[in-house]
């Protein structure tokens, strides 16, 4: 199958071709993700005198021999604005059970769940801990390819990894991010307040879903991670620090220097907005990449912890046409 024309603009499906995924059922492995995502680790270490930790859960790729020369595969997973990787769990065990050959990974972002807080949180600073971190979990260029998924405010840590590091990072995908806003600190704080206090209610999630009680769920698990976060002082007006700092970025600069390839995933609505993000960052892409991939939208801000097989569907058959697996 030619991937190449299976995403399309403004959501038009190019390839009417009908690919039937199966997910992973082994009993083994399914023990093994539920292992992972149940029991999260942390990773430590010094960064400018200042002891930092991250915390994150795992999936182990499954077992198979490996070539020589052959890079291991990986999946690293960054959670969206002041949410750790409790509300990811889902789209993490979908991840794992659909895409088995990769190693997956999800951080508890800087200043959420028990990751440490940081100061200064300019995206250079953030890039740097997350480089470290990712050195400490023997993921490096040399031995390891990788694939960021950046959900919401984290999507310009995956722009800045895949600048920063291109011979580590193949792929991003940029799931409803928010760097094509235009908005001050002052609108997506308002907009972020609004979408997390009367967008995502009870009384919507009973309408809206219809009787999806587990997409319901993974949206009221999400809430309560929000404000358990929301509830840290520091953490809190760190994360507003950083939300302020990425409006000095100069995006247009860092999309120019890409070389990785890129999927773009927008909402409709609930923060992002398609147009924004085709007009600022799609159209601002090198051509090439620009050319080869695709910016598709529909679902929710948050469709990736409300229905995360969904999502995991859609980016793995992106996947196979930039891996040609």
């Amino acid at each position: 199958m030619d991937g190449k024309n299976v995403f399309g603009i403004e959501g038009e499906v190019r390839s009417k071709t009908i690919t039937k995924y199966e997910k992973d059922q082994n009993p083994e492995r399914v023990e093994q993700i539920n292992e992972g995502v149940e029991h999260p680790k942390l990773v430590s270490f010094d960064l400018e005198g200042e002891k930092v930790q991250i915390e994150y859960i795992e999936v182990p790729a499954k077992k198979q021999e490996q070539h020589e020369g052959e890079k291991e595969k990986v999946i690293i997973l960054f959670p969206g604005f002041c949410a750790s990787y409790i509300p990811y769990v889902g789209a993490v065990k979908e991840l794992a059970g659909y895409m088995g050959n990769y190693r997956i990974i999800c951080l508890s972002p800087l200043d959420s769940g028990k990751s440490s807080s940081l100061k200064e949180s300019h995206l250079q600073k953030m890039g740097e801990v997350y480089r470290a971190a990712f050195q400490k979990l023997g993921i490096d260029s040399a031995h390891t390819e990788a694939t960021v998924i950046g959900h919401s405010r984290s999507d310009i840590i995956a722009l800045e990894l895949a600048r920063s590091v291109p011979e580590l990072v193949k792929n991003i995908a940029l799931v409803n991010g928010i760097t094509g806003k235009k908005e001050g600190l002052a609108g997506l704080t308002y907009d972020f307040t609004e979408h997390t206090f009367l967008d995502i209610t009870p009384e919507r999630m009973k309408g809206l879903f219809k009787g999806e009680v587990e997409a319901a769920r993974n949206y009221l698990n999400q809430t309560r991670d929000f404000l358990r976060n929301m509830l840290k002082p520091t953490h809190i007006l760190n994360q507003f620090s950083s939300l302020n700092e990425r409006k000095k970025v100069n995006v247009k600069e860092l999309l120019s220097q890409l070389k990785s390839n890129v999927l773009i995933l927008s909402g409709t609505g609930d923060i992002t907005d398609y147009k924004e993000t085709r007009e600022n960052i799609y159209e601002n892409l090198p051509e090439n990449i620009q050319a080869e991939h695709h910016l598709e939208i529909g679902g929710l801000h948050d469709e990736i912890n409300a229905h995360p097989e969904g999502f995991v569907l859609k980016f793995r058959k992106w996947m196979e046409s930039v891996e040609k697996v």
